[in-house]
């Protein structure tokens, strides 16, 4: 906040104790200050500048301090599913996605028909600039259509046996052309 908004809640609000909250220590220390140098009877005694995890206890109208016990805080991991407790193969994956990027492969499939309805689709983040890698492209694209029709062919036993195939096939395509191991996840759709 702006000092003088500082200054107006503190006149408006008249607290016996300060604790600012919110910024780092230099910011923490720069809104104690005003509230210090206000004509509201603010003294060392009852301004308060905490580090994260620190306790205030406030009983019959007294302020003290904990210095036996301090709050756990640190960085909080979010998953869509939980927060706090994310399993190891996804922070493994998000490492992964932020030093190599990720690759996403898309196509849409007649099974009974044997045939290739759309696609490819190729999406790609954090790994390549596109107008720079007309060629990977391309090669990617290829390598993944390539193994869809052998899919339709009933070659593969199921879905999941040629999607490895397929990152297995475009990982060690990328990592021999650019030296980056992204994360791979192709799609086939299938209508029937």
């Amino acid at each position: 906040a702006q000092e003088e908004d500082i200054k107006m809640m503190l006149t408006l609000l008249k607290p016996k104790y300060y604790l600012p909250v919110k910024g780092d220590y230099k910011s923490l220390m720069a809104n104690a200050k005003i509230a210090l140098a206000s004509a509201l009877g603010f003294k060392h005694t009852n301004i308060f500048v905490f580090d994260n995890g620190m306790i205030l206890n406030i009983e019959n109208d007294t302020a003290k301090v904990s210095f036996k016990e301090m709050i756990k805080t640190g960085d909080l991991m979010v998953d869509s599913n939980a927060v706090g407790t994310i399993q190891e193969d996804v922070i493994i994956e998000r490492q992964k996605m932020a030093k190599g990027g990720i690759i996403i492969l898309s196509a849409t499939v007649s099974k009974s028909e044997k045939e290739i309805l759309a696609g490819p689709d190729v999406q790609m983040r954090g790994f390549i600039f596109l107008k720079d890698s007309e060629n990977i492209v391309k090669t990617i694209s290829q390598t993944f259509m390539d193994q869809v029709s052998i899919y339709l062919t009933g070659y593969y036993e199921d879905k999941e046996q040629v999607i490895e195939k397929i990152k297995d096939r475009i990982l060690r395509y990328v990592r021999k052309e650019t030296g980056k191991m992204p994360l791979i996840f192709p799609n086939i759709i299938e209508i029937d």
